[in-house]
């Protein structure tokens, strides 16, 4: 993640969580990672809770820098603009339902 502009968020987001995500299936070693990307001394002191909670942290940020881009709410405000339109559509189309089903009887 050198980038860390909105636009890029998504990305961001996506790459950061199919990390985590690929790291738990696999289930790779943790002391491994933390000697991988902190060096041998640091992987005999990190222990793994720690390093699931850094993750864990990562993701939010990135989550959180994802829900707050410009791109995104405007994106979640098209959203439930959209859905408002379906439901009032959906209560039209039961409106005119229930009225036809009255005037039959």
């Amino acid at each position: 993640m050198d980038d860390d502009s909105d636009d890029k968020a998504r990305r961001n987001l996506v790459v950061v969580s199919a990390a985590i995500v690929f790291g738990a299936w696999l289930k790779l070693p943790e002391k491994a990672i933390a000697a991988r990307v902190f060096g041998q001394d640091a992987s005999d002191v990190l222990q793994p809770w720690r390093l699931w909670a850094a993750a864990l942290a990562l993701l939010a940020y990135v989550l959180w820098r994802y829900r707050f881009a410009p791109e995104s709410t405007l994106a979640w405000q098209r959203l439930k603009n959209d859905f408002g339109l379906l439901a009032r559509q959906k209560a039209d189309l039961n409106n005119i339902f229930i009225d036809q089903r009255c005037s039959v009887e």
